[in-house]
C-alpha cells in the first residue's frame, strides 16, 4: 500500500521554464525524492518532447522509491492531425528510468448494447464537424520509480 504523504501536480512543467520555476540548488536538494505519487495532466499540444522530457526528469528526481507516476492524457485533432501524446509520455518517462506499469482507458461515453454510445446527451449539443471524431476516452499512463538495487 502507498501512503499518500503528498500529492503533487507537474503540469507547469510542461510548459518552457520561466523564473518562478527555476529553484536553487539548495531547494532543489531539499525536495529531491520525497514524494509517493504524482498526478498530473498533459494536454496533447503541450507534450512535444521537450515538455514531456521536463515532467519525466522532474517525476525521476522528485519520486521516492517505489513512487508512482500518474500522466492524465487524451488524443486531440488539431488542424486535421490527429495529435496523440501517449508514445510521447511513454518514451520520456522510460528514458527518465520510470518503469511503465499500466495504461488505463476512462472512458466519457457509456456502453449500450455492447458499443460505445456516442450520440449527443441533449437535442442541442453539437455534433463534430465532418471528418472530425468526438473524443470518447482519456488515457491514464501509470509510472514507477524503481528502487536501486532491483527490488522494491
Amino acid at each position: 500500500m502507498v501512503e499518500l504523504d503528498r500529492i503533487s501536480s507537474l503540469e507547469h512543467l510542461a510548459a518552457p521554464a520561466t523564473p518562478a520555476l527555476v529553484r536553487t540548488p539548495e531547494q532543489e536538494a531539499a525536495s529531491a525524492s520525497e514524494l509517493d505519487l504524482l498526478i498530473t495532466s498533459l494536454h496533447p499540444r503541450d507534450c512535444d518532447d521537450a515538455g514531456c522530457d521536463r515532467v519525466a526528469t522532474h517525476a525521476a528526481h522528485r519520486l521516492r522509491t517505489g513512487g508512482i507516476l500518474v500522466v492524465l492524457t487524451h488524443s486531440h485533432q488539431e488542424h486535421g492531425e490527429l495529435l496523440d501524446p501517449t508514445g510521447t509520455v511513454v518514451t520520456a518517462a522510460q528514458n527518465a528510468d520510470l518503469l511503465y506499469l499500466q495504461h488505463i482507458v476512462a472512458l466519457h461515453t457509456p456502453i449500450r448494447h455492447g458499443r460505445l454510445f456516442t450520440e449527443p446527451t441533449t437535442p442541442d449539443a453539437p455534433h463534430p464537424p465532418t471528418g472530425l471524431h468526438r473524443r470518447v476516452h482519456s488515457d491514464l499512463l501509470v509510472f514507477a520509480h524503481p528502487s536501486t538495487n532491483g527490488t522494491s
